[in-house]
């Protein structure tokens, strides 16, 4: 069994007169639970990267396409 990372990168947004405020918000909206935050996010507008360590073990494995003509 093999182990494949992915970087997932989006972003939260929140409107707020400070930062404090949005800080605030953000932790009662999104807050921590046993150090695990729960984002519900939708699929098409989040990009997941596989990451550096992930991308060689696929060209060891050779499973990453790149000889597919």
């Amino acid at each position: 069994m093999n182990k494949y990372e992915f970087q997932v990168d989006f972003t939260v947004s929140f409107l707020a007169n400070s930062y404090e405020q949005a800080v605030r918000y953000a932790d009662s909206k999104y807050p921590d639970s046993n150090g695990y935050t729960q984002f519900i996010v939708k699929t098409e507008k989040v990009g997941f990267y596989p990451t550096a360590d992930t991308v060689k073990e696929m060209h060891k494995e050779q499973e990453c396409g790149c000889d597919d003509s």
